[in-house]
């Protein structure tokens, strides 16, 4: 397999990357964006390129690494990677149908505040409590050993996004005064009332 570097990937500006998401249809692109600190084996970026492939995506990758031959032979006006992305604009966009993202806190978080459903795959500390709170709330699926699968199902069950949307209108109450204990409660909150529903 020829490997080429992230050197060569596509550098757009903030407005460029709007531009380009203006250009795609609503709820139809994923943003994918694991964080500065996760470094994915080249295996593990081949097993995601070929689930990603048929799909319309924004891949931020922020470090300098090998990558396999599939993600640099990109249809540039339906995939991009990006060294740098503004992630809150792109979160916001209505073409963004949900986020692949590591389960950080802050990641999450606006997430939450746009109101974007979650595709998670927590690596370490405190993401996988993150990424459990999450799941058990119904606005996100953490990856399973069949990632085509998790990916369709976050493109076509509307559950994830509804759920998302809700969580949103909550969160965006607490906004101005917000803090991860804070946003926690809420979502213990929420938790609650679901399971106090459901018993009736």
């Amino acid at each position: 397999m020829v490997l080429k570097t992230v050197k060569k990937i596509f550098s757009f500006q903030a407005k460029e990357v709007i531009h380009w998401l203006d250009t795609q249809p609503i709820a139809s692109v994923i943003y994918i964006a694991f964080g500065s600190m996760v470094r994915l084996p080249l295996s593990a970026l081949e097993i995601l390129a070929k689930a990603l492939s048929p799909y319309s995506f924004i891949w931020s990758l922020k470090t300098e690494m090998t990558l396999p031959s599939l993600l640099m032979n990109l249809d540039s006006h339906r995939q991009l990677i990006l060294e740098w992305t503004p992630q809150r604009a792109i979160l916001e966009h209505p073409s963004i149908s949900f986020f692949f993202s590591h389960g950080g806190w802050n990641s999450l978080l606006e997430g939450m505040i746009h109101g974007k459903a979650i595709l998670v795959w927590p690596f370490f500390a405190d993401q996988f409590d993150n990424a459990e709170q999450l799941v058990d709330l119904g606005m996100a699926r953490q990856v399973s050993n069949h990632l085509e699968i998790d990916i369709e199902s976050m493109l076509t069950n509307d559950s994830y996004t509804n759920k998302a949307k809700q969580i949103q209108q909550l969160v965006l109450q607490a906004r101005e005064s917000s803090s991860k204990e804070q946003i926690a409660d809420i979502i213990q909150f929420i938790s609650s009332k679901e399971k106090l529903h459901d018993e009736f």
